[in-house]
């Protein structure tokens, strides 16, 4: 799921990447890496505002 969403992100296709993202929440609440986390900042800095906030919502910080 991680690769699929690195993936997503790189091509800026965000409406694809919220599903995989979603797929993640609950291992993102329990597992914290710093590889996962380059990810979601990418969301947080290229991504759409309602991706962003999915994003935050699955892996508060």
């Amino acid at each position: 799921m991680l690769a699929e969403l690195t993936a997503l992100v790189r091509l800026d296709a965000w409406q694809e990447a919220e599903a995989p993202l979603l797929r993640l929440e609950p291992t993102l609440r329990t597992v914290t890496s710093s590889r996962t986390r380059v990810h979601l900042r990418a969301i947080d800095r290229d991504g759409p505002a309602w991706l962003t906030y999915t994003a935050h919502e699955a892996a508060p910080c």
